[in-house]
């Protein structure tokens, strides 16, 4: 099997389906649905015009009531009409007596009230209240506006002439290199593992040159000639609303948002209720963005020029700025720039991001984090390809251009600075030089391969516990693998085993001890670290452990997925066909994101049994030799279940021990 940066998934599809409005993609329908209520409309009878006068509305200077008009079929209820001034091309729909707005939890009544309106259609039973200037909007049914500044329509001279706005629809992001090199085009309904296929593999010049031109077409498509306020979305204090899209049910408060579509949606169940409704508040400044549904953008936080994916967040100053930010990531308090962010990453803390390509994210950014050393001094173009899971720690310090994406779940810790460098050893510790070694730069870090299973398997048992349940938010749209131990990362722990075995009596220097220490010269794989013999000694053993640990577990977990069907235990180690049921072969591993998300509907039936047959099944014969038997594999699958229990409690009880040593009361 051979590591390829090629993915199975056809982005380029994707686009056309959201063009077409297939598969769940329905925004450009959205948006045709809206433009063709702008200025449909009757004009207003005499006796309407009166009841308005009466109540304190008015034209502004040169605009006489012939401008505007009203899609009531019936004649309109100007009770709920007051204290307005009506510019020209206004159209305003009709207000029942007894329909309300939900304003904070509040049933107040719907209707149009001291705001200036030009240019603008005002569906049925929406609500306009003390807002500055509404121009050149369409704000829809239910919808509720109160106390803002300007919510306008102000496109560029080029922009009219091109037939409308594109509300951040079609922006190139300079992804992983600040410069330029992997820039991407966004669009509203853009999945993170597609961007992450073009951003990832610039070699495919022809996917590339049919992605921009399929985005094209989708950015035509939702080219709009309004500022558009869906129903039932809230839009509450905002100094600035401009040139943007704001979707259904979104609740949009005391913030300003420019340029930018705002995806939301509303379950229809009560505990589904705000599931993906969008909200953006708390002094929060959104430009030149796409925001998808159910992400939470508060506390002063600033998106430039991004993609939020659905369920995603930005607070408490936390700032996105050219970036791509995966389902169910966060970023509070610190910064990332021009990076592609996957799923899962934990980023709470004042820290920094900047030009790094994640697409499989799970991992963390400690305090005071510095993964952003992309300036050589010449020109900021470098990059850096985190692994599935890394663990930057407090105060790290990682020099760019450097690689990890071969190395998933690695810990990287407290206050080490780490040089350019490759690191295919997964799993592993990298902490600052224990000694100085004759022999060894006193810039080397030192590595622990396998560290993380072997020494902190809590750790790792505890991510698939979150990931499993932070996933379950975003299952309905994308669905994530959270388990660590799968094919892809099998096949990493195999060849780095195969790494640490081939530096066996390699090693040309020695620690003041006279054991054997070795660099990248002797263990291709470890970067520009060093490894001491009881850490190679030990990767081998904990990578071996667990390598055979996965094969009779994927034994066990097809058996248990067919028991009931035509598989009976022996067959599994004949040849014995899956009969169909398998629809996908591993093939390979991806350094992109294909074998660990897909698509809400997209997982296999028969996941394990798929993972058996085409991959398992061999790893296990290799381990284990054709005289294993099922009933031998399951002994030790329940003996090594019990080891890993007792691994975890002892990981875990380690930080129990010593505080009650250092901290009174512990």
């Amino acid at each position: 099997m051979s590591t390829r940066l090629q993915s199975r998934r056809n982005p380029v599809a994707s686009v056309k389906a959201a063009v077409e409005g297939q598969d769940g993609f329905h925004h450009v329908q959205d948006i045709a649905w809206y433009s063709t209520h702008k200025i449909s409309g009757r004009q207003l009878t005499p006796r309407e015009i009166d009841g308005l006068n009466a109540n304190g509305n008015m034209c502004l200077p040169g605009v006489t009531w012939q401008s505007v008009r009203t899609t009531a079929n019936v004649a309109l209820n100007f009770i709920h009409i007051r204290k307005c001034t009506f510019g020209k091309n206004c159209t305003i729909g009709n207000f029942a007596a007894e329909s309300h707005c939900d304003l904070d939890g509040q049933e107040v009544p719907c209707g149009l009230y001291n705001s200036t309106i030009i240019n603008s259609t005002l569906m049925d039973n929406c609500l306009v209240r003390d807002t500055t200037l509404v121009a050149g909007c369409i704000v829809g049914h239910g919808a509720v506006i109160v106390g803002c500044g300007n919510i306008v329509y102000r496109p560029s001279p080029e922009e009219a002439r091109a037939g409308g706005i594109t509300c951040g629809n079609g922006s190139f992001l300079p992804l992983a290199v600040e410069t330029g090199g992997r820039d991407t085009p966004i669009f509203a309904e853009q999945a993170l593992e597609d961007a992450a296929v073009i951003a990832g593999d610039r070699s495919n010049t022809e996917q590339i040159a049919l992605y921009e031109k399929a985005v094209k077409e989708y950015v035509e498509k939702v080219k709009c000639a309004a500022t558009i306020i869906v129903d039932d979305a809230v839009v509450l204090n905002c100094p600035r609303i401009e040139n943007s899209f704001v979707g259904y049910s979104a609740s949009v408060i005391s913030c300003t948002i420019k340029n930018s579509t705002i995806l939301s949606a509303k379950g229809k169940g009560e505990g589904e209720r705000h599931k993906d409704r969008t909200h953006i508040g708390g002094g929060a400044y959104v430009e030149n963005s796409i925001v998808q549904w159910g992400c939470h953008i508060d506390s002063m936080a600033i998106v430039t020029g991004s993609l939020m994916c659905t369920h995603s967040h930005a607070d408490r100053h936390g700032k996105v700025i050219d970036s791509v930010i995966g389902p169910c990531t966060g970023v509070s308090e610190g910064e990332v720039t021009s990076s592609l962010v996957g799923p899962f990453v934990g980023f709470h803390h004042q820290a920094l991001l900047i030009a790094s390509f994640w697409p499989a994210g799970r991992g963390n950014i400690g305090y005071g984090a510095n993964v952003g050393s992309n300036h050589t001094g010449k020109v900021s173009d470098q990059e850096l390809w985190p692994g599935e899971g890394t663990f930057f720690g407090l105060a790290t310090a990682i020099k760019f251009p450097s690689n990890f994406s071969h190395a998933p779940y690695c810990l990287i810790a407290t206050g080490v600075t780490s040089l350019p460098q490759r690191l295919d050893m997964p799993f592993s510790l990298i902490n600052a030089p224990g000694e100085m070694i004759a022999g060894v730069s006193p810039a080397f870090n030192e590595i622990s391969p396998g560290w993380t299973l072997g020494s902190n398997l809590f750790m790792i048992l505890r991510n698939e516990s979150k990931f499993k349940k932070r996933g379950q938010a975003v299952a309905h749209r994308v669905q994530y693998e959270s388990e660590i131990l799968r094919p892809d990362t099998i096949e990493l722990l195999r060849k780095a085993r195969t790494g640490l075995f081939g530096a066996g009596g390699k090693a040309r220097i020695f620690d003041s001890e006279g054991s054997p220490v070795y660099t990248d010269k002797e263990a291709p794989g470890i970067g520009k670290n060093y490894m001491k013999e009881k850490a190679r000694e030990s990767g081998i053993s904990t990578y071996s452990r667990f390598i055979r640990f996965y094969a009779v577990r994927a034994l066990f977990r097809a058996w248990q997925e067919d028991k009931d069907g035509d598989c009976a235990p022996h067959l599994l180690l004949t040849d014995h066909s899956p009969n169909g049921k398998c629809n996908e072969e591993i093939d390979g591993v991806t350094v992109l994101t294909d074998t660990i998300s897909r698509r809400s509907g997209g997982q296999p039936q028969f996941k394990y049994t798929c993972q058996w047959y085409f991959y398992a099944r061999d790893i296990f014969l290799a381990e284990f030799g054709d005289k294993f038997t099922v009933k031998d594999a399951l002994r030790t699958y329940d003996q090594m279940n019990t080891e890993i229990g007792i691994a975890v409690l002892q990981s875990k009880q380690k930080d129990d021990k010593r505080g009650p040593r250092i901290i009174d009361g512990y």
